[in-house]
């Protein structure tokens, strides 16, 4: 007997759509994957598709909107997620209406910090701090959390690159080491090196105790490119198991538009991130970012 399992839903069976550049944008993305062989593509042909309909990576709260819009709330969660001990402390996982004392796993991070070209594509310097300060804030408050369960994603490649040369290690300079020093001393400051940071693409079929999103886009137009396409939101937003940090520029998410990205096709839907950020708010799980939460 011979069974092939697979995330449902996701980008499974499809190469990245994304195109070198986008001549309109100047963006270069993420380099196309090929994420299966002839063979394996002609055995799930053959073999019926059965959706698992119990999930036992991510805690509640972070499975809950992923499940209502991608998976039409067939996925149940299991036991095992649904009895996890008391989730991660942070600073940043707070309930801002008020209404519940509880401790939460995620929240939507807005900031207004504009987005800038970099080598043809795009990048927002003020998220790379963001990231730099959740990252500490973590490594402070839970001193069993290793930096190596801290996943740090987005969606534009140049982003990436600039977040892996501030996390980097070895024989270069960390800067998020010598940044977080003074905030947690240098024997846990040095852990840090060991985030891994990759592109949303290059994390599929992955998983982190800790995922921190940049999602990069900050403009006035509503212009987000290939944000608009659900499956890679898809799997950005499931790949966390106890916390997931999603930065971003909400007024320009929840205005998104799908004519902007040469590239959009029947999985493009600009309207995901508005319904994502309202159903955010309305469980007090919008926060913004404060310039005091900067690192000098």
């Amino acid at each position: 007997a011979l069974a092939a399992v697979a995330e449902p839903r996701r980008q499974a069976g499809t190469p990245s759509r994304e195109p070198v550049r986008a001549a309109s944008q100047g963006e270069v993305f993420a380099p196309c994957q090929e994420y299966f062989n002839l063979e394996l593509t002609l055995l799930l042909s053959a073999v019926k598709s059965i959706l698992l309909d119990t999930q036992y990576r991510m805690r509640p709260d972070i499975s809950a909107f992923p499940n209502l819009a991608f998976y039409r709330s067939a996925l149940k969660d299991s036991e095992s997620v649904r009895c996890k001990s008391r989730p991660l402390a942070s600073s940043y996982l707070s309930d801002t209406s008020g209404n519940s004392t509880a401790p939460r796993s995620t929240v939507f991070l807005t900031h207004s910090h504009p987005e800038e070209p970099y080598r043809r594509s795009t990048v927002n310097r003020a998220e790379i701090d963001m990231v730099v300060s959740i990252v500490g804030d973590l490594l402070l408050h839970n001193p069993t959390l290793r930096a190596a369960d801290i996943g740090v994603i987005s969606p534009y490649a140049a982003q990436t690159r600039l977040l892996r040369d501030e996390f980097v290690g070895g024989d270069r300079r960390c800067l998020a080491e010598e940044r977080l020093r003074a905030l947690l001393g240098p024997t846990r400051a040095s852990e840090v090196a060991h985030v891994e940071v990759n592109t949303v693409d290059g994390f599929q079929g992955r998983e982190k105790s800790v995922i921190i999103l940049s999602t990069v886009r900050s403009n006035r137009r509503g212009h987000i490119g290939f944000l608009t396409d659900r499956r890679r939101l898809n799997v950005a937003l499931t790949r966390a198991q106890d916390a997931l940090f999603v930065l971003g520029n909400a007024n320009t998410l929840e205005a998104a538009v799908t004519n902007d990205w040469p590239g959009a096709d029947q999985d493009a839907e600009a309207g995901l991130w508005r319904r994502y950020i309202g159903w955010m708010r309305e469980r007090g799980l919008v926060s913004a970012w404060a310039q005091t939460d900067w690192l000098s």
